[in-house]
């Protein structure tokens, strides 16, 4: 597991290989506002197509519209699957912009094993 620290959020990065097929699990913690959303924005655009992105948001305490705009235009080229924040602050923001009715929301953060990735 990679751990990085950006501005104002700190993400935990895991990469799960089964089958030829890709997951990357990304744990955010912090704020998830304007200050990191171009990392983020790059970061999910970086990948192929056929790779599965999972964010868990669960620890992210406070989000804006420029975070939420930049997770969604980033998702466009994969699966992705979110697990909305704990905070009901952080989460009132993808249900104002509408994003709860784009994203594909989890309600848990599925269990990766080297077997695969379970819901």
């Amino acid at each position: 597991m990679n751990t990085e620290m950006l501005r104002n959020l700190e993400v935990e990065s895991e990469v799960f290989v089964f089958n030829n097929s890709v997951t990357h699990i990304f744990r955010l913690s912090g704020n998830l506002c304007s200050t990191d959303a171009m990392w983020l924005k790059e970061k999910l655009r970086s990948f192929e197509y056929s790779e599965t992105i999972l964010l868990d948001l669960s620890h992210v305490v406070r989000t804006d519209l420029i975070a939420v705009n930049a997770l969604a235009a980033g998702h466009k080229k994969h699966t992705l699957g979110v697990v909305m924040p704990r905070s009901a602050e952080a989460a009132e923001i993808f249900h104002l912009t509408k994003f709860n009715q784009i994203l594909n929301l989890l309600p848990t953060l599925p269990v990766a094993h080297e077997n695969g990735v379970y819901a």
